[in-house]
């Protein structure tokens, strides 16, 4: 399983309202990778899964709203859809086998975070900014 993931200012993307969603979803996935990797009740990790879940879905929504102006907009909005559905599907996964389950989940969500933060993110409202469409 992955390490915890740390944020450090090198994954900003400029706006302060999406780079505090992003430090705050680092520490909802820190919060459920230390429930899983302690074994804590699936009834406690579930309960994370589904803060983590739904703080996801309103970054989402609060992260569309800055890059619907973006070229690419619907590329990025298709990789937060193909998110949902595979966090669906591990979630689904999670509540029908909770310890496997858990471990492949904490694995996703690291690993999407890391590359979406940092090589998507990133590079979008880099590109916003050069086109001057950020406030």
């Amino acid at each position: 399983m992955n390490s915890y993931i740390l944020w450090n200012d090198s994954y900003r993307v400029g706006i302060e309202e999406i780079d505090e969603q992003h430090r705050k979803l680092f520490e909802e996935i820190n919060n459920l990778l230390n429930a899983v990797r302690e074994s804590l009740d699936a009834d406690i990790v579930e309960h994370l899964l589904n803060e983590m879940t739904n703080y996801v879905d309103c970054h989402f929504r609060a992260e569309q709203l800055y890059l619907e102006k973006h070229p690419r907009f619907k590329e990025h909005y298709l990789m937060h859809w193909e998110f949902t559905r595979k966090n669906m599907e591990l979630v689904k996964m999670f509540q029908e086998s909770r310890e496997s389950a858990g471990r492949e989940m904490a694995d996703f969500l690291v690993n999407w975070l890391l590359k979406h933060v940092i090589h998507v993110d990133r590079e979008y409202f880099l590109e916003m900014a050069d086109l001057g469409l950020l406030p």
